[in-house]
């Protein structure tokens, strides 16, 4: 008997091997191909799939935001084009197609130039005097902002070790794991003033939280940023002192 991801993969195989048979390029379709692979045959899977691409047009189509990433960095290191779309449905809309990487999906550094917009579009809002949409855009900012730095404890600190919906633990990136009293500190503090803003908790009726400028949002967002790249900085010391370790 076999498995659910053994049919997929021996099913992914024959198709990929009967289209090496004949010399057509004709677009070539799949939906979520990788799909209960295991690790090992998924690595295989992309890498297959990105070599094709480099014949042909490839269309994937995929609900797996987690491992998404791993297949547009095949590409690049494959000097692929990538192109990225998603599909959204809403109310009684659906099929609505969007030219980007969706939030859920985007690393801590896309998430930064998409929270720059959110900035661009508050000081338009203020600039007409549109009260409600400003308060709209700033709450939506502070929100994904927080967002951000919860992905930063599990893209950044932790190093993508663990990361959520995934089985395997990537025991070898420990290397690079720094998580000192800074960057608690830091995360700490960033989490409370994202809370203090967002609409996501109820604020008693005498705080009267002063809704903040468009310069303090940017001046949060560079505090991010700033603490990004320090971030990396001490990664990659560590995993220069921890590099004997990998053998």
């Amino acid at each position: 008997m076999l498995s659910e991801g053994e049919h997929t993969a021996i099913s992914l195989a024959y198709f990929l091997s009967d289209l090496g048979s004949v010399e057509e390029t004709s677009v070539a379709v799949f939906d979520d191909p990788v799909t209960s692979l295991d690790d090992r045959i998924r690595e295989g899977a992309v890498r297959a799939l990105v070599a094709l691409a480099k014949d042909r047009q490839v269309v994937v189509f995929t609900h797996d935001l987690a491992r998404y990433p791993e297949r547009v960095s095949r590409g690049t290191v494959e000097q692929v084009e990538v192109l990225t779309h998603h599909v959204e449905s809403f109310d009684h809309t659906v099929g609505a197609i969007q030219g980007d990487v969706p939030w859920d999906a985007m690393s801590v550094g896309q998430r930064v130039a998409e929270l720059q917009k959110d900035i661009s579009n508050a000081k338009s809002a203020a600039s007409t005097g549109d009260a409600p949409a400003y308060k709209m855009l700033v709450s939506r900012f502070y929100s994904r902002l927080r967002a951000t730095w919860e992905r930063l404890v599990e893209e950044l600190l932790f190093n993508k070790v663990v990361s959520r919906y995934e089985r395997a633990v990537r025991t070898q990136s420990l290397v690079g794991v720094v998580v000192d009293k800074e960057a608690v500190t830091k995360v700490y503090e960033a989490m409370t003033r994202c809370s203090a803003v967002t609409e996501a908790h109820d604020h008693a009726a005498g705080a009267t939280i002063p809704t903040p400028s468009t310069d303090e949002m940017k001046a949060d967002l560079v505090d991010l940023d700033a603490f990004l790249k320090s971030h990396k900085a001490k990664m990659r010391v560590a995993e220069k002192e921890n590099a004997h370790l990998k053998g």
